[in-house]
């Protein structure tokens, strides 16, 4: 059997801690039409509920006895402990590695670990939505082990295979509500939506600003192994089916729980009609 693309849900648990209700056709259709544009590239995809996620992780963590620092911004509720782990970018697209633009956590890594070991005992758990190549992971375990503190457990909503043996070579055991030996790509659908909380990589200098997985605000390619043959076409249709939600809720630019990197600046034009706009340009 090949590799699946995963998608993780999340929207409705997103927008609706950002006081929106979505519209459960368009959401439905959304889900629909970008499940069936990954299929027709890759042949196949397997889409996450949000509850599967979320009890999975909730009965995970409900074992642990140990503090637990949490990364995941979706699924796991009400941890004390936080970590901002967001994939940072110029307002080029180019990378600039792991950190928080929210100057109360320190934009560093290695500051927010500090000031967690702390307040905690010599023995922790992680958790998080994804554990895929390990590296952020690995990364942590080993600044939590400089500042005197363990990671014994790493829960997490999915985990790849070559993420978890990477990890539990450190010694760290690895729990998951989901185990992938390998994928072809694993993306959350906050990504596949323009303006949605916490979408696309987060862009330095800019305010609570995301840059999405999607032409021409983004790179499919590179962020979400979307073939350039294929990204134009995959974009427009995410595009299209997003503006379909937006137009629903009446959503206007200055409305947005998440701005848009690359979006032509006007509060009152809805946000459907920029998205189309976008859409009919590829």
């Amino acid at each position: 059997m090949s590799a699946p693309y995963v998608v993780s849900s999340d929207l409705e648990t997103l927008w609706s801690r950002a006081g929106v209700v979505l519209p459960q056709d368009a959401l439905k259709r959304f889900r629909l039409g970008v499940s069936n544009c990954l299929k027709s590239i890759f042949g196949g995809c397997e889409w996450i509920t949000e509850t599967e996620l979320s009890d999975g992780i909730q009965q995970l963590l409900a074992e642990s006895d140990l503090p637990i620092v949490c990364l995941d911004k979706v699924y796991a509720r009400n941890q004390a402990l936080c970590i901002d782990a967001s994939r940072l970018h110029d307002k080029t697209g180019e990378a600039l590695g792991l950190g928080s633009g929210n100057e109360e956590y320190g934009t560093m890594l290695a500051l927010q670990v500090q000031r967690i070991a702390m307040k905690t005992g010599n023995e922790v758990a992680l958790v998080d939505d994804v554990l895929f190549s390990g590296k952020l992971c690995k990364y942590l375990v080993e600044m939590f082990q400089t500042n005197g503190v363990t990671v014994r457990h790493i829960y997490t909503g999915v985990a790849i295979g070559h993420g978890i043996n990477k990890v539990e070579s450190l010694g760290c055991k690895v729990k998951a509500v989901r185990i992938y030996e390998t994928v072809v790509d694993q993306v959350c659908e906050r990504d596949f939506m323009p303006g949605a909380p916490f979408s696309g990589r987060t862009v330095v200098g800019l305010y609570n600003t995301g840059m999405p997985y999607l032409l021409p605000y983004g790179r499919p390619e590179s962020w979400a192994s979307i073939p350039a043959a294929y990204a134009a076409t995959f974009s427009a249709t995410c595009l299209k089916l997003a503006a379909e939600i937006y137009y629903e809720i009446g959503m206007r630019q200055a409305d947005l729980p998440r701005n848009i990197h690359g979006m032509e600046v006007n509060g009152n034009t809805l946000v459907c009609e920029h998205l189309m706009k976008a859409a009919n340009s590829l």
